[in-house]
């Protein structure tokens, strides 16, 4: 089974963690919006007693009929007002999940990119530090191309210095095998201080 990513488990953390205080707000303001609505009924008592009492002498009295319509309406109409209030907010707090989420793992995921290019062999790779980044980081992300420099000039230094010693070596050798091919086609005398 392969493991997964880093950047994948911190954003399922943080929209986990978001989406329970959605949830969590929602069902507060479901309970504080219920209890607000039955304490502020729009229909005061009297009226629904006129309305009852109308209903009761004349069932067919249209007057009744539209009070009583009206006054539920209104209670549906406030109940349908609450109920997508909560929904937006639920669903603009999921959103702001999936923001957080990325916004965090972004850098995550440049710092596993450029080091991945960098354990391959290319030392000029960077962490793009053009978006909007917080403190800690950016400065983290800062610290890490500084990090990825320096091993790029360390190994250009590196690579240098193996070139100029090789040539160093060169040099001696190739003067040494001159001199061996000269004293085998008897050109030069062997010396016994050359051997």
């Amino acid at each position: 089974m392969k493991p997964v990513a880093f950047r994948a488990r911190l954003s399922v953390w943080i929209a986990i963690a978001t989406l329970c205080i959605a949830l969590s707000s929602f069902v507060i303001t479901f309970v504080v919006q219920i209890v607000n609505f039955n304490q502020l009924d729009p229909s005061p008592p009297e009226t629904l007693d006129y309305v009852r009492q109308l209903l009761e002498e004349n069932p067919e009295s249209e007057t009744a009929l539209l009070l009583r319509d009206f006054f539920t309406g209104i209670r549906t109409s406030v109940l349908r007002a609450m109920l997508t209030s909560m929904v937006v907010s639920t669903l603009l707090w999921i959103a702001f999940a999936i923001q957080l989420g990325r916004r965090v793992t972004y850098p995550v995921q440049e710092m596993v990119r450029t080091s991945s290019h960098i354990a391959a062999g290319d030392f000029s790779a960077r962490i793009d530090l053009n978006t909007h980044l917080p403190g800690e980081l950016r400065q983290l992300l800062e610290e890490f191309n500084r990090m990825a420099e320096r091993q790029e000039s360390n190994e250009r230094e590196r690579s240098e210095m193996i070139a100029s010693i090789a040539h160093e070596l060169r040099t001696p050798l190739a003067v040494a095998r001159a001199r061996l091919e000269l004293m085998e086609e008897g050109l030069i005398d062997l010396d016994k201080s050359e051997v």
